[in-house]
């Protein structure tokens, strides 16, 4: 495990811990939202580097962390941090506006829990700005991906990956509008794109439609012409590292919905995932509803014989254990049969456990 995951791991535990027990700003910080921006390699306490209370001139308002490159003035993030439970939604604003006077370009806003990454320079609507938004304490989401974009070794990748997102999104809605409110066939799809999407060349646009996996759905009961439907955007690496295991014939996870980091099903009311990250995977069993805890403790009594190392994770909604697999995952393409192989076992094994229990 690495150190980011080990970190966000212990957050997790602490935000189940300490929700609703009205947590102040101050230990949010201290508790929940440090660990992390150490974990990504932003040393808290270096006021060379993490300045706190930064306040660009006297007058103004102070923001709580602003992240700095040696050889730079301008700060290359912002951190706004509110306490654990407070919504972010309110606050946006504020802070857009001050990394606008300071010629800021990334913004994160955090309740220790929630996430949200802005890019505040672009010229864009506010509500274009969003980048990524992830919290912690729902298993579902892709933190750890999101956050280690925000870390200082890998900070300057973080425009690269902005553009990426802002063509895919613009791309995306110009599609929707063709195919879902327009009569036009596919042959002038990049035609329209072009037209109503600005700054992007053709190829860019023919890039960003194969990372779209731009999919027709065609209804041929209705002669006016066909239906559209456009896959969401994704993870290109990823949707090729599951195909094998999606189409794989009787496979147990044959067909079954996956996203850029997990494919998962469901037996007996658990949602059985297998997850990969950049070097990482793992194989993880969530439980919701009454009973969770109990219902988990006892999974493990019948899963006891499972020859892999797991941890414990839990929210006020919802209970997990995990198994650690192997330090390889997506960044290791070579490795990707390995990988499958080892996930489907380990899933297998304890799915069929699981259906002989009575869990």
């Amino acid at each position: 495990m690495n150190e980011l995951s080990r970190v966000l791991d212990e957050v997790r535990a602490k935000i189940a811990k300490y929700r609703g027990k009205n947590l102040s700003e101050a230990n949010t910080k201290t508790a929940l939202i440090d660990p992390v921006l150490r974990a990504l390699g932003w040393p808290v306490g270096n006021l060379d580097e993490v300045s706190l209370e930064f306040r660009l001139k006297s007058s103004d308002d102070s923001v709580d962390y602003a992240l700095l490159l040696v050889g730079r003035a301008i700060p290359i993030m912002l951190v706004e941090a509110k306490a654990l439970g407070q919504s972010l939604d309110r606050w946006a604003n504020q802070i857009m506006g001050y990394a606008g006077t300071c010629g800021t370009t990334w913004v994160v806003l955090t309740n220790g829990d929630e996430y949200r990454i802005y890019n505040a320079s672009v010229a864009v609507p506010f509500e274009q700005k969003l980048f990524r938004r992830v919290q912690l304490s729902n298993p579902a989401e892709r933190t750890e991906e999101t956050l280690a974009l925000l870390s200082k070794e890998r900070i300057d990748d973080l425009l690269a990956q902005w553009q990426v997102h802002f063509a895919d999104s613009q791309v995306h809605a110009a599609v929707e509008k063709l195919f879902l409110n327009s009569p036009e066939s596919l042959s002038v799809l990049v035609p329209f794109v072009k037209q109503h999407v600005k700054g992007l060349n053709r190829k860019e646009i023919v890039s960003s439609l194969a990372r779209l996996r731009v999919k027709l759905v065609v209804d041929d009961k209705k002669p006016s012409g066909g239906r559209a439907s456009v896959e969401p955007p994704g993870d290109v690496d990823c949707i090729e590292f599951w195909k094998p295991i999606r189409t794989e014939s009787n496979g147990l996870f044959a067909g079954k919905p996956a996203d850029a980091s997990r494919i998962y099903k469901q037996i007996r009311g658990i949602e059985l995932a297998l997850g990969v990250l950049a070097h990482e995977c793992r194989v993880e069993l969530t439980f919701d509803g009454e009973n969770r805890q109990e219902r988990r403790d006892n999974a493990l009594k019948f899963l006891a014989a499972v020859k892999y190392p797991h941890d414990l994770r839990e929210s006020t909604d919802w209970v997990s254990v995990r198994f650690r697999v192997l330090d390889k995952g997506i960044k290791d393409p070579d490795n990707w049969p390995e990988i499958r192989e080892k996930l489907t076992q380990l899933g297998a094994e304890i799915y069929n456990k699981l259906k002989d229990s009575d869990v």
